[in-house]
Formats: structure tokens, sequence, C-alpha cells
């Protein structure tokens, strides 16, 4: 069983650190980050049968193995405001990693912030419902309905507002209705045919595109953030 209050001493940490002080910014996405993966980590290799390697993926690689697990269950479906927190999040984890003097957005932090207790007890819920059905799951039918779901995904997706991501979005969700036609003829039949593994696997390819459009989109929204409301004081560049 996975703890309700799993890493929640990484939110106290979190809690406690002073965002206005830049370091202590920079510390605040790293707690983040942490919480995340050890939230996605405990809980996939205790419901879902994922191996403890996760714990050594990036955020956003976590995530969407977890994420694929899940979408053999019924009405499966990530309520936007965590996908945007988490891809958010991967972005920011990444800008601050390989730049010792980015700074984090504080209105981003704090959204991602928002939603990550009851991300937290919404992921549980639903990887201890995986678990109770996983061995009552068909290997065709868990095919199909994760091809489904990831297709679903697509349609749902908002469309971001920079390009290339956008197009990039706009296409996949072109593609994903072929598919999904594509799919609807494969559903009748027991047997697991090519063309089955095909769509499931170009299924997954579009939710990678998208996923990767995203993080673009975010990382565009966090630079135009910088731009618009500098989180750099003038005594920090020297201007007073």
């Amino acid at each position: 069983m996975v703890s309700q209050d799993i890493a929640q001493e990484h939110l106290d940490i979190y809690d406690e650190l002073d965002m206005a002080e830049r370091g202590e910014r920079r510390l605040r996405a790293y707690t983040m980050v942490d919480y995340y993966c050890k939230v996605v980590s405990e809980v996939s290799t205790a419901y879902l049968g994922l191996k403890g390697d996760i714990r050594t993926d990036s955020l956003k690689e976590q995530w969407e193995r977890c994420r694929s697990r899940l979408q053999a269950l019924d009405d499966f479906e990530v309520p936007s405001d965590y996908s945007k927190a988490i891809y958010n999040l991967h972005s920011i984890r990444n800008d601050v990693a390989h730049d010792y003097q980015k700074n984090p957005s504080t209105s981003e932090l704090e959204q991602i912030r928002d939603v990550a207790a009851d991300w937290r007890s919404w992921l549980i819920e639903k990887a201890e419902e995986y678990d109770e059905v996983k061995g009552e799951l068909d290997a065709r039918k868990t095919m199909i309905r994760i091809a489904q779901r990831s297709l679903e995904e697509i349609e749902h997706a908002d469309v971001p507002y920079h390009d290339p991501f956008a197009s990039d979005v706009k296409d996949a969700k072109k593609r994903a209705k072929d598919i999904s036609a594509e799919l609807n003829d494969l559903k009748s039949g027991d047997e697991i045919s090519i063309e089955l593994v095909y769509a499931l696997l170009d299924a997954k390819e579009l939710t990678q595109q998208v996923d990767e459009a995203r993080v673009g989109d975010a990382h565009v929204d966090w630079a135009l953030g910088e731009v618009a409301e500098p989180e750099v004081s003038p005594e920090e560049v020297g201007l007073k």
C-alpha cells in the first residue's frame, strides 16, 4: 500500500522556502520535481507492475510510463490541470538544471503546488483501481483500450499557442482521426493482428508528439513570462 501522504515531506519543504529569494525559488523547483517523481515511481512500482528503475527516468518519462498502464482502465482520463502541471514542471526543471542563473516562474510553481495534493490522491485511487482489475484484463482488449485512450487524449488536447507546437498538435489530431477509424475496423475478432499492433504504436507515437509539443510550448510560455516579468531584481544585474 502507498500512503495517502507519500512525499509530503517535499511539500512541507517547498512551503518553508522563501519564494522571494532567488536560490530558494530554484530549490522549490527541485523540491517539486522530487515530490512528483517520488509519487509516480512509488505508485507505479506498488500497483502498476513497473520496476524500480523507473526512478532513474525523467519526470516526463515516468509519467508517460505510468499513464500508459492506467489507460487500460475504463473511462480513464487525465484532468488537464494535472497534465499541465507535470509538463510545465518538466520544462522548468530542465531550464533550472542547465542554467544556474535561471529563476523559475513564481506563478507556474504556485500552480504546480496548488494541484499537487489532489493529483496525488487521484493517482493513488486510479492505481489501486488498476491493481484490482489487472488480473482480469484481456491482452487484445487492453491493447484496443490503450490505443483508444491515447487517441481520445489527443482529440481533447488543447492546441498550444505557439508554432511549431500548435501545428504539431493539429497534425496529430488529424492523424488520430484516421487511426481511430482504423481501430474501429479492428475491434471485431479475437486475434492480435499486426494491424492492431501498428494502430497502437501509431497512437502512442502521436501521444509522444503531443506531449513534446506541450513541453515545448510550456518552455516558450516560461521564457515569455521572464521577459514580461523578469524575476531578477535591478540590484542583481547592477542597475542600482
